[in-house]
């Protein structure tokens, strides 16, 4: 069993004997997988080798030291003439931190989406193109009836020459 980072910087391999029969690989995935996965994954590896030629699917390992890394498993059926499958291919990718990285996006988002404070993002052209809701509210608008509009219709002329001078510098 090995699987491989896409980064190309990390590789894992079992200290599984390298010339098992393809149901003690089957076996060997199924002992690292992690135990809130395993069912999911073996009855999906299960379904594809009766039904489908190709599958794809996302599932944790745990590592012989514990750790955790989040693996994209492909896996391709070859069939023999009566459709019995003959043999599966299979390659494993890293995609652990994809993961990670995915997580700290949405919780950052999440943050930024229902904070109390107004932030907004503007083009080049000075239009909205992102703000929170507490932004839009703080001028008396829904987030929809200010993106694509510029931040100086939001202002009087006083206040535009103090923010283009002071703020935006």
């Amino acid at each position: 069993f090995f699987f491989s980072s896409r980064r190309r910087h990390k590789r894992y391999a079992s200290d599984w004997s390298s010339d098992v029969c393809s149901s003690d690989l089957l076996q060997t995935l199924q002992s690292a997988l992690h135990p809130e996965d395993r069912s999911r994954v073996t009855t999906n590896i299960e379904t594809t080798l009766s039904l489908h030629d190709c599958f794809e699917e996302e599932f944790r390992v745990q590592l012989p030291h514990g750790q955790v890394r989040h693996i994209l498993g492909r896996y391709l059926i070859d069939r023999g003439p009566t459709g019995s499958p003959l043999l599966m291919r299979a390659i494993f990718l890293d995609v652990t931190a994809e993961r990670v990285a995915t997580h700290s996006r949405n919780i950052l988002s999440y943050a930024v989406e229902h904070g109390m404070e107004g932030i907004a993002l503007l083009d080049r052209d000075g239009r909205y193109i992102y703000m929170n809701p507490a932004h839009a509210a703080m001028y008396g608008f829904t987030v929809n009836e200010l993106i694509g509009r510029t931040w100086r219709e939001l202002y009087h002329p006083e206040g535009i020459e103090y923010i283009q001078r002071d703020i935006f510098p």
